[in-house]
């Protein structure tokens, strides 16, 4: 799947995104490959405990444990357990060696034939192009075009472009200057190495430090140095070190905030001991309180400043997060306060809410006729319907049969003409850009809307996808969980004056007079293997042990780097404020990994031979050991040594909005008893929905008029010394829904009329058999059956009989689909329809069955679709295919046998409501048109069992109802005489 992606055209984020593919993959992969003691080979409890050396160790001291063959058999089990998990942890390992070997194979030479360079091969390419320049005619040409190269933002360079420009510009004709900051190296996701930098800056010959701040306060600039100041390696690594700043100029052009706080203002979220009715703060609970504290006091500085000249706006403050997920937070509790923010760069938009709201609306414009679809689509922003609205047990909406017209017209309209000229319309025609403005939000989802249009327009009209397949292409998207293409990326709302929400990683070189830090206090998370590092044995080199014996070590060495990374991204969000800085700090889950904890608690103890994870062992130890008084104190005396620089105070508590008096409540009355009883529902009704639910609690699976059909009952073949007598291999084919759509589909699109060697019938039949994942082996007995089907004779009410076969496709009629309007009706109203139905096949048993169900409606309409209508010697006649499966006999599909399954499955209500359909639809179609002289009956053909032999007919039930029974019933349903349909001609 991933190679299979490169056969797409590639843009330049595209590229950037496989970068270090192996280890994407592998990440991929192994997550379902690898074994663990828990989940691979996992013995019983009790196997523990009866253990012989289990039992010596609980026994009381001067007793002796009970000795038996059995507890000696466990322990010889546990131990044989445990040399088999190793082995399979080390068959593990090896085949990821092996899957990272073969893959750099099959990669390259993937790129070699479809002629495709990643960003990365380019750089590797002049590398090994270099390398291999025995004769300097490369490197001598290129260094030719410049005398001194300056190489900014160094630090986030890697081992690559390193040796690419040492090898060409550290000669004595050149100069090259690296300008970089080790403290601010935080993109090792993009390929940025430290250790690559660290070890250039070695190597050079003079250093220049800049120690002048010119971006901050004086007061800014000493609480930083304050913060930092706390313990000797403040960024993990002695190489690292940090240098107390010194402010360039007394003032600063940042508006000025007269309220008392300190530049560098820290919150203190406490997180109780546990008491009874007192719980622990969890991360969901502190986020929230964060959101509100820091909408809480946005409000209060840009409120305080109004009336004053060069006061705090909106635009002057930023939100520095970690993830997309914490600026959607951030960006909630802001739209429920009212605060106009815009959030920089969010992701991927197939990741918003918008994609799924606007999944939903097309899943009903594609499909109208569902019910649950079209609802789903109206609680959606796009249509902001209430659910009392949509509640139809409380009212009768007229409305509802406008809507499905118009969402039947968004359908036809991009069938014929396209997605992007469908959602134009749609935009219009709805008001959703109106309607989405007026919400909190509204910018920014209307913006997020029409990208997706766009996105989904432009991959329609490059690939040609249909309806259905660009409603895939966007729930794909949606799953992707990573998506770095530049085209994908959320936009960018008006900034005019609103606060920015950004990641730390979006701020890098960017300032703010105002800067919040809500989610400092999160720490690194578990580790686990495979441990990916730096190797000092190695010079440095990037190692990715998956499993060696020194892996403890190795993922000590990780958790090491990435607690130094920790760090470096809270130096970058600290040091963008101008005048002032929040952090929100307290005793929270996960806080004692965290930049903050080290800060805190790492002390100036100096380290040997690089041995720093034991350090943080203990910190984390007593971080969490430390009371909440003992931690306040320690938060104070940071305080007290900023020499009023920094201020500790609580989490402002807020309420739930940050502005606006509450006004107590207004007493309310005694409320008054509905007493009225309720009607019944209003609703689009089909033919499942009404058997849903029975009297002798038999239930029939809801589906869309059992298209989808299963096999009714389960049995092994009859096997008869007469193969003529049975059904053949089709009777062991696969009894199932799928099989059900499967054979749906190949009478759909066959031509009967054609000669079954035709090879428009194989194409289809391995087409779709290649389609549902069955076996080609099934082609020959599901051709057979398709003979019998077409040449089976089908007898009619006057006596004649025909075959399919003599039926041309110009007079077939699939998937006839009707919405017919219902009044008032109940069970026992359509039961009673039913008392004059004299079917001889039936016994007059309908009515007794009609008892079994319970349904009872207000109005609406009834839906479903007609398997097949065709049209024969001037009558029509509907045809519903049925591929339950009776039993491995022809004589198991003989007409007693389907009258019963007509009864059980409620088949006759459904072929009379069809009836009633087709019925209304010729009506509204042929001027003409007469019950008696022009429609000829119903089909339910169960084709497994189609046959005619020794006179008799199989798998055929034919009846065409009597024309006082259907008036009866159209009366029953509260449907008109006729109903227009300016949609379907007649055929």
């Amino acid at each position: 799947q991933y190679l299979g992606n490169l056969d797409r055209p590639t843009r330049r984020d595209d590229l950037r995104s496989k970068r270090d593919a192996k280890i994407e993959i592998w990440r991929l992969q192994m997550d379902q490959w690898t074994l663990s003691s828990t989940s691979g080979l996992p013995l019983p409890e009790a196997l523990t405990y009866l253990s012989q050396t289990k039992l010596d160790a609980s026994t009381k001291k001067g007793t002796q444990a009970p000795q038996h063959p059995f507890f000696i058999g466990c322990d010889q089990l546990r131990e044989e357990a445990q040399r088999l998990e190793t082995s399979i942890q080390q068959w593990v390992i090896a085949l990821q060696v092996r899957f990272f070997r073969i893959i750099d194979e099959e990669l390259a030479r993937y790129k070699q034939d479809k002629q495709v360079l990643f960003f990365d091969d380019l750089l590797v390419l002049v590398r090994n192009a270099l390398r291999q320049d025995h004769t300097g005619q490369l490197s001598g040409l290129l260094r030719s075009r410049y005398r001194a190269v300056l190489i900014d933002e160094f630090q986030d360079t890697d081992p690559v472009q390193c040796a690419v420009f040492q090898t060409l510009f550290t000669t004595d004709d050149h100069r090259m200057f690296l300008i970089g900051d080790p403290k601010q190296s935080i993109y090792s996701f993009r390929g940025a190495d430290v250790v690559t930098y660290l070890e250039a800056a070695q190597s050079v010959g003079t250093r220049y430090t800049l120690t002048q701040n010119w971006r901050s306060t004086p007061d800014m600039v000493h609480a930083v140095n304050v913060l930092f100041s706390q313990c000797q390696y403040p960024f993990v690594w002695p190489a690292i070190t940090f240098r107390p700043a010194t402010a360039a100029r007394a003032g600063s052009s940042a508006p000025s905030i007269p309220d008392g706080l300190s530049p560098l203002t820290i919150w203190l979220l406490d997180n109780p001991a546990k008491e009874k009715g007192r719980g622990k703060v969890t991360k969901k609970t502190a986020s929230k309180r964060i959101g509100v504290a820091i909408a809480h006091e946005v409000a209060r500085l840009v409120g305080m400043s109004t009336q004053e000249k060069g006061g705090v706006a909106f635009r002057d403050i930023a939100i520095l997060v970690r993830t997309n997920r914490q600026a959607q937070e951030i960006k909630r509790c802001f739209a429920a306060a009212n605060i106009p923010a815009v959030v920089y760069n969010a992701g991927s938009v197939f990741h918003r809410p918008e994609a799924l709201d606007l999944r939903r609306v097309l899943d009903a414009v594609a499909d109208p006729a569902a019910e649950t679809a079209v609802r789903t689509a109206l609680t959606t922003p796009f249509f902001g319907q209430k659910g009392d609205a949509l509640d139809f047990k409380i009212q009768t909406p007229r409305w509802w049969e406008n809507v499905l017209d118009r969402f039947f017209h968004y359908r036809a309209l991009w069938i014929e003409n396209g997605f992007i000229r469908m959602f134009r319309h749609f935009m219009v025609d709805e008001q959703i850009a109106v309607r989405l403005l007026k919400r909190p939000d509204g910018e920014r989802y209307v913006t997020n809307v029409l990208h997706l249009a766009e996105l989904m327009h432009q991959v329609s009209v490059e690939r040609g996808l249909g309806m259905g397949e660009l409603i895939q292409w966007l729930n794909m998207q949606r799953r992707q969980p990573h998506d770095t293409t530049d085209a994908h990326q959320t936009r960018l709302e008006s900034d005019d004056d609103a606060v920015t929400i950004l990641t730390i990683h979006k701020s890098k070189g960017l300032e703010f007079p105002i800067v919040f830090c809500p989610f400092a206090w999160e720490g690194l998370s578990s580790f686990r293997p495979p441990a990916l590092f730096h190797d000092a044995d190695q010079d440095g080199r990037r190692i990715l042990d998956l499993g060696s014996t020194e892996i403890e070590r190795h993922m000590a060495r990780m958790a090491e780097e990435q607690m130094a990374e920790t760090l470096r991204l809270l130096y970058v969000a600290v040091t963008r404020a101008k005048i002032r800085c929040y952090l929100t700090w307290g005793k929270l889950p996960s806080a004692e990994k965290s930049a903050m904890a080290y800060l805190m608690c790492a002390g100036h103890d100096s380290r040997t031979n690089g041995a720093l994870w034991p350090q943080l062992q203990s910190m984390a130890n007593a971080f969490l050991k430390q009371d909440s008084a003992s931690h306040r104190r320690d938060m104070l005396s940071l305080a007290h040594r900023s020499e009023g620089t920094i201020t500790v105070i609580d989490l402002p508590q807020t309420a739930d909005r940050p502005s606006g008096k509450q006004e107590p409540p207004a007493a309310v009355g005694s409320s008054r008893l509905f007493r009225r009883p309720a009607r019944p529902p209003w609703k689009i009704a089909s033919f499942s929905s009404l058997v849903h639910h029975r009297h002798d609690d038999t239930e029939i699976p809801e589906d869309r008029l059992d298209r989808e059909e299963t096999g009714h009952d389960r049995f092994h073949v009859a096997e008869t010394g007469d193969p003529s007598r049975t059904i053949g291999d089709i009777g062991r084919f696969e009894a199932s829904a799928r099989a059900g759509l499967f054979f749906h589909e190949l009478l759909e699109n066959i031509d009967f009329s054609a000669a079954s060697t035709d090879e428009r019938w194989l194409r289809l039949v391995d087409d779709r058999i290649r389609h549902y994942g069955f076996d080609r082996h099934w082609r020959e007995p599901i051709i057979a059956m398709l003979l019998r089907v077409i040449h089976t004779p089908l007898q009619r009410h006057d006596g004649a009989s025909y075959a399919l076969h003599q039926v041309f496709p110009q007079h077939r009629l699939n998937e006839l689909a009707f919405h017919l309007p219902l009044g008032a009706v109940d069970a026992a109203s359509l039961g009673q329809a039913f008392s004059a139905c004299r079917q001889p096949v039936f016994q007059g048993r309908l009515p007794i069955l009609m008892n079994q169900l319970d349904f009872a409606l207000s109005g609406g309409y009834l839906k479903g679709y007609i398997d097949l209508v065709l049209r024969h010697d001037h009558r029509y006649f509907i045809v519903d295919w049925k591929s339950n499966l009776l039993g491995g006999l022809f004589e198991d599909y003989r007409p007693s046998r389907l009258a019963e399954v007509m009864e059980t499955d409620f088949y006759f209500l459904q072929y009379h409501l069809y009836t009633l359909a087709l019925d209304q639809y010729l009506r509204s179609s042929c001027p003409d048109y007469s019950y008696q002289r022009d429609f000829g009956g119903i089909y339910y053909l169960f084709i497994r069992g189609m046959r005619s032999f020794a006179g008799s007919t199989t798998g055929v039930f034919f009846d065409r109802p009597e024309p006082e029974l259907i008036r009866d019933l159209r009366r029953a349903l509260g449907i008109p005489t006729t109903t227009l349909n300016d949609q379907h001609q007649a055929f």
